[in-house]
């Protein structure tokens, strides 16, 4: 190769070094600037999220507060709901021994009432035809006996 030509060539090998060496020097310039932004909002992420977290821990303490007295609510209650079931099984069945109570003492009563009143329906038929018949003598003492005879025999009238 030529002189020239190496001499160019070394020329432009400095260059490009010294471009390089600029760029790199801008590069870390900025690179220190964005490191030292970047941890800066680092920094103040890690307080934001050191805050947040506080807040998480307390929330969730106060969730578990709230939770244990609703633990001991839903306890009470249920022993409520168990006493009312207890007291309401304990009415029902003396309730039922009263209604037996009186299903049994009334059951005489009832069954006289049944007999009584078989024994009225026998008076009023025996006197519905007691009745027919003394209606038929009274027909027949009033209505002539001749008629009557006529009736009975089925003649006509002349």
């Amino acid at each position: 190769m030529d002189q020239e030509l190496k001499a160019y060539l070394e020329g432009m090998e400095a260059r490009a070094t010294e471009r390089e060496d600029r760029l790199e020097a801008r590069l870390g310039e900025r690179m220190e600037g964005l490191e030292a932004r970047l941890g800066k909002r680092m920094e103040g992420l890690e307080a934001q999220l050191g805050k947040r977290m506080e807040g998480l821990e307390t929330e969730g303490h106060q969730t578990r507060v709230l939770l244990e007295g609703m633990h001991d609510n839903i306890r009470l209650l249920a022993e409520g709901v168990m006493g009312v079931t207890e007291r309401l099984e304990e009415h029902q069945a003396v309730t039922a021994l009263g209604f037996q109570e009186v299903k049994e003492m009334l059951s005489p009563y009832y069954r006289d009432l049944n007999g009584r009143a078989q024994r009225l329906e026998n008076d009023v038929q025996f006197l519905d035809r007691r009745l027919k018949i003394l209606e038929a003598k009274a027909d027949r003492q009033t209505e002539d006996v001749l008629e009557s005879i006529r009736k009975k025999f089925g003649r006509p009238q002349a």
